[in-house]
């Protein structure tokens, strides 16, 4: 849910920066296009590898992304924090299908994605909210940045558990 964060304030915050509106601007096609390849690459990797593998590594990119915001300035780690979000995003999106379909069955399938996406789409346009919120009570992006990568990092952390746990069992 919070890569729809990124694509809305990667603009503005660019801007922010000083940086012109052509060039903040160009971190959206960055963005599109690391996803593009993603979706395309995940799908690919999807038949080699545990789909969990590659939705964590869609979080650990994510997560960097926020971080890379999160306390470096420069044009070359907005243009990175781009790549890393788009790459997060075109990996999550197939392998959520994936992983969905094999837990929930063809029968259930259309209700379980249904209601995930719901659930992420209200995540997002909280997430979207609250950076607004942030930049306009101080004056800059840091703080939702900051809460971001926090909470990505306990979610991930969360799901490793119950990856163990699942194994486990």
């Amino acid at each position: 849910g919070t890569s729809q964060a990124a694509v809305s304030l990667l603009v503005p915050y660019g801007v922010n920066l000083g940086f012109t509106s052509t060039a903040a601007a160009f971190l959206i096609s960055v963005f599109a296009i690391a996803a593009a390849t993603a979706k395309i690459l995940a799908g690919l990797l999807s038949d080699h590898f545990n789909p969990r593998f590659l939705l964590v590594a869609a979080s650990l990119s994510m997560l960097l992304a926020w971080l890379i915001l999160s306390f470096c300035e420069g044009y070359e780690y907005l243009l990175a924090a781009s790549c890393l979000a788009g790459l997060a995003l075109g990996c999550a999106l197939p392998t959520v299908g994936s992983l969905m379909a094999a837990e929930f069955g063809s029968a259930r399938f259309g209700k379980a994605m249904g209601w995930t996406y719901a659930l992420i789409a209200s995540f997002a346009v909280a997430a979207v909210r609250f950076s607004g919120y942030v930049y306009d009570h101080m004056g800059n992006y840091r703080a939702a940045f900051e809460s971001f990568s926090g909470i990505l990092a306990c979610l991930l952390v969360a799901a490793l558990i119950f990856a163990i746990g699942k194994k486990a069992a």
